[in-house]
């Protein structure tokens, strides 16, 4: 007895498609310490649906995962670049 071949999955439309968004397996707090996002390979990748980052308005190309600890890591962080202000949306399990 031969088996059915499988179907074939259905294809996502592009604004279905995941982004795949660099994740970094280090720990940002408050202090004086840098990170230089050219120096480091992401550890991994975390996919998020394209249309979701479009509608919340996200530019896909300056997202990065970490993670934070501290009390004050509730409240978004900023984050200076070039004298330019970059928000960080934190992401809690609570």
């Amino acid at each position: 007895m031969q088996a059915s071949p499988k179907p074939n999955p259905p294809m996502l439309e592009e604004e279905d498609e995941l982004e795949m968004i660099p994740y970094y397996e280090i720990y940002a707090s408050a202090g004086y310490g840098s990170f230089n996002l050219e120096t480091y390979q992401p550890d991994d990748y975390i996919g998020l649906n394209r249309k979701w980052l479009n509608q919340r308005g996200f530019r896909i190309n300056h997202l990065r995962f970490f993670q934070a600890e501290g009390i004050q890591c509730i409240q978004r962080l900023a984050i200076t670049k070039h004298s330019t202000i970059q928000w960080t949306y934190p992401l809690t399990n609570r």
